[in-house]
């Protein structure tokens, strides 16, 4: 058999053609591979970033929770003092209202013993 030019050129094309299979196929081959490694290790840093997105939320939560404590401790602490001092207050006004009180039963049992003593005064004589 004898190779003509025609039969060349139609090998030549075929080869070139199996070549532009070949590298489509490589290239198919690249991205899929490519592909299947750049998925996993986005995953992996969504999941990072994520990850560290929460830690950072719940830090700012405990900071926050531990301010509203503080803030709710010392509400309480002065409220406590407050009601202290009400007591301390109606305590001494109570007491004060005693000693008048005493004061006043004096003055009426003196009151009481003066008249008394009038009264036999002017009945004696």
């Amino acid at each position: 058999m004898v190779n003509t030019s025609s039969d060349k050129d139609a090998d030549e094309k075929t080869d070139r053609e199996d070549t532009v299979k070949r590298r489509a196929h490589t290239y198919f081959e690249w991205i899929h591979l490519i592909a299947a490694i750049w998925i996993p290790i986005a995953i992996a840093i969504y999941a990072i970033v994520e990850h560290n997105s929460s830690m950072s939320i719940a830090a700012s939560n405990r900071l926050n929770d531990i301010e509203i404590a503080n803030i709710s401790r010392m509400t309480e602490i002065e409220i406590a003092q407050r009601n202290r001092l009400n007591e301390m207050t109606i305590a001494e006004q109570s007491r004060q209202n005693d000693r008048d009180l005493a004061i006043d039963q004096q003055h009426q049992t003196i009151l009481i013993e003066y008249q008394a003593f009038l009264a036999n005064l002017l009945i004696d004589n």
